[in-house]
């Protein structure tokens, strides 16, 4: 490329100014603004060509240097390791946001032994000489009791803890198998 023809020179300026030069194009225009002395009408672009490239880029190692860092496989390299990072920074939010909203929502009671025993107790209080055992099966925030009786039939009741007042609450039903 010529740039001893003001021509040429004009179109690399306009698309400098569009920001669609290459970096050799820019570095090209570098050097010949740091060699020559620009016409009245090229002052200015001049002035920013050369601030802009600096010395660095005015030498062929630190030409070659800005070809690295601005080579298309460092960009992809770069915006890659953004993608992951943004990657793991999301997923550690999500995993944040899954922990603070799971500790707001109310957590199931669950009933405790000593409740089922005081609901044994109290089923055992109903009829103490028809009743031969019982049995509690826990189920979460209730108990099922199933009370055999001297007769051979069984009954069953759903145990409950009332949330609050801890009142206990027995109801009788039917379970069949």
């Amino acid at each position: 490329m010529n740039l001893d023809d003001k021509n040429i020179r004009k179109a690399l300026a306009e698309k400098y100014l569009s920001a669609e030069t290459s970096v050799e194009e820019e570095r090209t225009l570098a050097i010949y603004y740091s060699d020559h002395q620009p016409e009245e009408d090229e002052k200015a672009l001049a002035a920013m060509v050369t601030a802009t490239a600096g010395e660095w880029l005015l030498s062929d190692e630190g030409a070659k240097e800005f070809d690295r860092i601005a080579s298309p496989n460092a960009i992809l390299l770069k915006t890659n390791i953004f993608r992951w990072a943004a990657g793991i920074a999301a997923v550690a939010a999500a995993v944040a946001l899954f922990f603070i909203l799971n500790s707001r929502i109310p957590q199931e009671k669950h009933i405790s032994p000593v409740e089922i025993a005081e609901g044994i107790d109290q089923l055992m209080n109903l009829k103490p000489d028809d009743i031969t055992s019982i049995t509690a099966i826990p189920k979460g925030s209730r108990a099922i009791l199933t009370a055999k009786l001297k007769d051979g039939s069984e009954c069953s009741y759903i145990m409950t803890i009332e949330e609050g007042t801890g009142n206990l609450s027995l109801v009788a039903v039917n379970i069949e198998d």
